[in-house]
């Protein structure tokens, strides 16, 4: 037979899990209750920010070749790749992969919300030039002389990828052996 201080115990647990639910969930704006009082004695939970990521962005590249060709678009940075078993152990390359991937959805961001009289100034943006300076670096023929960026942006609500941003050409410099 369960005591008393059992009974008390799980009631508290129940009413305590019960407002948690609440207020992780947006059942917590119709709730009557004060939010001031419920703060205090109920932790906010946000597995996923406030704002889950819903969409997915994809780098790609293409070279302007001696001749005046343009070539075909290439992916560079594929944000949704596997990692292997290892990478929580061993990820050298999570940083870097990080880092672009903040510098890709601000520049989008920025893309989004310029008009079209603010839309050359983005090419003075920090997240574009630090793009502009890896695009640079990435392999390329002996032919190319310019190149241009694109950021796409994926969504499982719309099945047709959408172009988000497209740089100019640039002038790419002198190509290591």
């Amino acid at each position: 037979m369960a005591s008393w201080v059992d009974v008390g115990v799980v009631c508290w647990l129940g009413i305590h899990a019960t407002l948690t639910v609440i207020f992780a969930t947006p059942i917590r704006e119709w709730a009557v209750f004060r939010r001031e009082l419920l703060v205090r004695f109920v932790p906010r939970w946000n597995f996923f920010a406030p704002n889950p990521g819903v969409h997915d962005y994809h780098l790609l590249i293409r070279d302007r070749l001696v001749n005046g060709e343009v070539g075909p678009w290439l992916s560079i940075a594929e944000f949704d790749s596997p990692r292997p078993w290892f990478s929580f152990a061993w990820n050298p390359e999570k940083r870097q992969k990080k880092t672009l991937f903040d510098l890709t959805c601000i520049l989008a961001q920025e893309a989004q919300r310029a008009t079209d009289e603010e839309r050359p100034k983005l090419q003075l943006s920090i997240p574009y030039l630090l793009i502009v300076s890896l695009v640079d670096g990435v392999h390329r023929s002996v032919l190319s002389v310019e190149r241009q960026f694109c950021l796409v942006q994926r969504s499982s609500l719309v099945p047709t990828p959408q172009v988000i941003f497209t740089s100019a050409f640039h002038r790419l410099g002198v190509a290591e052996e």
